[in-house]
């Protein structure tokens, strides 16, 4: 009896320090970078048309112009009828592969020399294999990270959570650009090749790694860089002539960004803006394993996406988003007009489906539509961007609460709630 006495003490005394180690964390200082300047979706459109053109000719061995005129306008053709139109959803896009300061003539992109990934197109037009393309990832993704800190007079964070969904490498770029800047007591985390939903589980991470060191390791941490690099542009598939493809073609662009987590009593004395993560949750859907998937392959990755996604979006999202609201004891049907949202747009239809079956207005889903005009759909940068669009929005005040919400391959339903700070 004495005995078990101990052990129920024992285990009240962990369970009251446990209580005592909770540790609200902050994200905050949004840096997105830049490697190329958006391209206007138009120019990028009649572009990716006339390379699509020029791989299918290659691959049928068409000689003739009045073949390649035909091939040119029936690739035209398609791309109208899949593609997210200029008008509606995406004005432009940052698409790293075309070197516009070469190919720009009269205020416009021309199709002087095949982009990066297709310089052999007209000998091979599916382009350069996976390891030549992994190269022109690792360059890119190193680049970023150095734009990331350029100017920056803070000293090095405790650990970098390197994301992306689009290429790697070991040693990453993440460990070459911290052996470069002499930075080796930094830690680096790796959340790869989660796609879409890929921030989430990195800012799960960062939390994690902010907590444990608080409550069990001698030295707090005190800053949790997150950096995601996404060259997206790198997989495009000039060959396939498939729906889905020209859809993944014409909706992507490049994404780059970094953001820091902090605990948030350092955080409060920074005087500046952030998000105060308050709740997060994941689910995966039952029977949709098939429905979405990201996959290397011999020359890119391979992402397949059915149509019925948004449809399945539609039947889930509102069970999700009221058991994640719960968990910060909101009530979804209540208060849904009080709060901010920041739904990944995966797609147009996504965005629509998500919020038809919230119940929503289409204002309510502004953040999710500007991001989308403005850069496309950038995988794991997406969310974060659309983040920083709310910290810095004056219009959304301290202490406004915001659900964000993104999807990925599972099929996967995952999401945060956080408040303005």
């Amino acid at each position: 009896m004495l005995e078990q006495g101990r052990v129920a003490d024992d285990l009240d005394e962990v369970e009251a320090s446990s209580r005592a180690c909770t540790l609200p964390v902050v994200f905050a200082d949004f840096k997105p970078v830049t490697l190329r300047p958006p391209i206007p979706q138009d120019e990028l459109l009649d572009c990716m048309a006339h390379w699509m053109a020029v791989a299918r000719c290659v691959s049928r061995n068409i000689d003739s112009e009045e073949q390649k005129t035909a091939v040119c306008r029936s690739t035209k053709k398609r791309i109208a009828r899949y593609c997210a139109s200029s008008a509606e959803h995406i004005s432009q896009r940052q698409i790293c592969i075309f070197d516009t300061a070469d190919t720009r003539r009269n205020g416009r992109l021309e199709f002087l020399a095949p982009p990066a990934p297709y310089t052999n197109i007209y000998d091979n037009p599916a382009g350069k294999t996976w390891d030549k393309r992994r190269v022109l990832f690792e360059q890119a993704a190193l680049t970023a990270f150095e734009r990331c800190y350029e100017e920056s007079e803070q000293p090095p964070p405790d650990e970098i959570i390197h994301v992306t969904c689009s290429g790697y490498a070991s040693p990453s770029p993440a460990q070459v650009f911290l052996s470069q800047r002499g930075w080796f007591h930094t830690g680096v985390t790796h959340a790869y090749h989660m796609g879409c939903y890929g921030a989430f589980p990195a800012i799960r991470t960062a939390c994690g790694l902010l907590a444990a060191s608080y409550a069990s390791l001698p030295t707090p941490k005190d800053r949790v860089d997150i950096i995601h690099t996404e060259y997206l542009s790198l997989h495009v598939d000039f060959l396939a002539h498939d729906p889905g493809n020209y859809i993944m073609n014409t909706l992507f662009g490049d994404g780059f960004i970094k953001y820091s987590a902090y605990p948030f009593l350092k955080f409060l004395t920074a005087n500046k803006r952030g998000l105060k993560l308050l709740a997060m949750q994941e689910r995966l859907v039952p029977n949709s394993l098939n429905e979405m998937s990201l996959r290397p392959g011999l020359y890119s990755f391979d992402e397949m996406v059915s149509k019925r996604v948004p449809d399945i979006i539609y039947i889930h999202v509102k069970d999700f988003m009221i058991d994640l609201c719960r968990q910060a004891a909101i009530d979804f049907d209540d208060e849904k007009q009080d709060l901010v949202y920041a739904i990944h747009p995966g797609g147009p239809a996504i965005v629509s489906k998500a919020r038809e079956a919230l119940g929503l207005d289409e204002s309510k889903m502004w953040v999710s539509r500007d991001v989308l005009d403005q850069h496309g759909n950038m995988a794991s940068a997406t969310a974060p961007h659309m983040w920083q669009k709310i910290v810095e929005a004056d219009a959304i005040p301290t202490g406004a609460r915001i659900v964000s919400v993104a999807f990925g391959p599972g099929l996967t339903v995952i999401g945060a709630v956080f408040e303005k700070v």
